[in-house]
């Protein structure tokens, strides 16, 4: 591999562990292919993971996110987006070996999963390397998804227009988009990820096991459990007439005023400060990490009301993250008169109150932007 090659792991490394971790990744992007998987279908939530909610032949019941939502049979093939992890290289050419990279950590999670959902692994006896892919899985299920994808599109349209507010009238901030590359949602999956990786990886892993088949999935199956994601403070509720205020008194008294701006995420959020996080692993069968210094039992068995109680708030938590879809399997009893409340905005940005942060109180148009044959080699590069 060529130096600046688009996925070139990062030089160096802050322990022994990921220096080694980082010499792997050398070698195996400089054994792999770039050609693979490019052109075909890339699971956002990975097949393994959705037959565990298929009938057999592979089929899920599902509803849209959107319209009617009314339930339909889809096999898992189904589920899947031509290219949604295919980049342009830093050499103009198509590079499917983030794919390559996904499926090699799926690989490790599937083998851990079919392990403690079976008598043979408690959850807390893992060795220290299940953990980590364990952890690492999770870490990328997070923000390798097409929520993330339209997240850092608005963040980026609102960012590049706040940059150029000073040539935009108020009509063009209306209805000029600034669209980033696709690529820029692969930049940012192997910093994000490690960073939430290293942050949930001491958290005490335990399972909860229902007495029925009650669990749903989606696109976004990963739940954070945290009620105060969103840390707004004074400056956020300042309107945009005192910002106006305030710039002209800084201008009077010769003075730089710098406003402070806010963004955040609708979702829940904030691995670091969850109470817990989440993932269904079967319609019976849900993961959970608890806080750090907890010491859960490794199994929670829970049956009757109980059960479909803790089923309701998991499967809702679910239903209103969920960008494009939810699933369950054909024969789940409730599935088709679960209610699915209507879209609401992505991100959240307090500013006070300008054009462009008026036009995400509502929800986004839906559809992020595809990757063409036209778009332009970045100078910037994906990092693993």
């Amino acid at each position: 591999m060529t130096p600046g090659t688009a996925l070139e792991p990062r030089p160096g490394g802050r322990s022994l562990r990921a220096a080694a971790a980082e010499r792997q990744a050398e070698i195996w992007f400089s054994q792999s292919d770039r050609r693979g998987g490019v052109g075909s279908k890339h699971h956002t939530v990975p097949a393994f993971y959705l037959r565990r909610f298929a009938d057999g032949p592979g089929r899920l019941m599902v509803r849209k996110r959107s319209g009617s939502s009314q339930p339909y049979l889809s096999s898992v093939h189904d589920l899947a987006i031509k290219d949604f992890y295919t980049i342009v290289n830093a050499d103009g050419l198509l590079d499917g070996r983030m794919e390559q990279l996904l499926s090699r950590v799926e690989g490790d999670a599937a083998e851990i999963f079919k392990l403690l959902t079976s008598p043979y692994l408690r959850a807390d006896r893992m060795s220290p390397e299940q953990r980590v892919a364990l952890c690492q899985f999770i870490a990328f299920q997070v923000v390798r998804g097409p929520r993330h994808r339209r997240e850092i599109e608005l963040e980026s349209d609102y960012m590049a227009k706040l940059q150029a507010g000073h040539m935009l009238t108020d009509d063009d901030l209306r209805n000029i988009t600034a669209v980033p590359h696709p690529n820029q949602h692969m930049i940012l999956l192997g910093p994000l990820s490690e960073v939430i990786c290293a942050s949930i990886l001491s958290r005490p892993v335990f399972l909860v096991r229902l007495d029925e088949p009650l669990f749903v999935t989606c696109d976004e199956p990963v739940v954070v459990d945290n009620d105060e994601h969103v840390q707004h403070v004074p400056e956020c509720s300042v309107s945009r007439a005192e910002l106006r205020k305030r710039r002209e008194r800084a201008a009077r008294e010769g003075t730089t005023y710098q406003q402070f701006i806010h963004i955040y995420w609708t979702r829940p959020s904030g691995v670091d400060m969850a109470d817990s996080i989440v993932m269904p692993l079967s319609p019976r069968i849900l993961l959970a990490l608890g806080r750090v210094g907890e010491r859960p039992p490794p199994q929670v068995l829970l049956a009757g009301h109980e059960a479909r109680q803790f089923a309701r708030d998991v499967n809702a938590a679910l239903v209103a993250q969920a960008y494009e879809w939810v699933a369950a399997h054909p024969t789940h009893k409730t599935f088709g008169d679960m209610t699915f409340p209507p879209h609401g905005p992505l991100i959240g940005i307090c500013d006070g109150g300008s054009p462009m942060s008026r036009r995400l109180k509502v929800a986004p148009p839906h559809k992020w932007q595809r990757l063409g044959k036209d778009w332009p080699v970045q100078t910037q590069t994906p990092t693993i």
